[in-house]
């Protein structure tokens, strides 16, 4: 027997919950519609009532910024229309960032976050943080880009979105969203592989930086903020 349908969520599937979900360990109910504490029960918005140890509150948060102005706000939260194959018009949520970081009219304005790449987010947000930094203090190795060059590359993501109709225009292809701030850093690794295979003691250190997880830390072997023991650090993870 497979397992039953999910409801759709941005939960990270672990292989534990995928697991407990096929062997019926986790079920699902309507909403919450009150709680007694001295029974331990919870009340469904359906009628039904469950017994329970314990509630974990999950609220989650709202990708947005309220506190802008509001043509700022309007700016940047937007909503386009695409045309699925059945040839029904969807609305699909979209922020209008450079890299989905930066506002192009005023680039000291960033939103850092604003994405999912199926559970790389902290790993994301550094490099941004790193990015962003980089940017104020015009230490990008590439050329700072303008703001008609940001608007232009909205512009092509925007177009992009209505061919694709993705069900999610937040997500990020993780290795390349790195790569990308990595070069314009100037700490993507160094892998000379004839040089390193003349020397074993490289060798591991190859092997992880070829074939090991894609973590933040091998941005810090060499370029700027450069750490003395990242490539240590690095190796821990094998």
């Amino acid at each position: 027997m497979g397992a039953p349908s999910a409801p759709f969520s941005n939960l990270k599937q672990t292989e534990e919950y995928l697991q407990a979900l096929k062997n019926n360990r986790i079920s699902f109910h309507s909403g919450v519609e009150s709680v007694s504490s001295s029974e331990k029960l919870v009340f469904l918005s359906d009628g039904a009532g469950l017994q329970v140890d314990a509630i974990i509150c999950c609220t989650g948060y709202k990708g947005t910024v309220d506190y802008l102005d509001d043509e700022i706000h309007r700016d940047i939260f937007r909503t386009i229309s695409v045309t699925d194959k059945k040839g029904e018009i969807r609305k699909l949520k979209w922020i209008k960032l450079y890299k989905q970081l930066v506002y192009p009219k005023d680039h000291t304005l960033c939103c850092l976050g604003m994405f999912t790449s199926i559970g790389n987010e902290s790993s994301v947000g550094e490099m941004q943080a790193r990015w962003i930094t980089a940017l104020w203090k015009d230490e990008l190795k590439t050329t700072r880009p303008s703001t008609v060059e940001m608007e232009a590359e909205c512009e092509r993501v925007r177009k992009k979105l209505l061919k694709i109709r993705p069900p999610v225009t937040e997500f990020v292809r993780y290795v390349h969203y790195m790569d990308n701030f990595a070069s314009e850093l100037g700490c993507m690794p160094q892998i000379n592989v004839l040089e390193m295979l003349a020397n074993p003691f490289k060798w591991r250190l190859l092997y992880a930086l070829l074939f090991g997880p894609v973590v933040p830390v091998q941005y810090r072997i060499n370029g700027q903020d450069k750490l003395d023991n990242a490539e240590s650090l690095l190796l821990s993870q094998l």
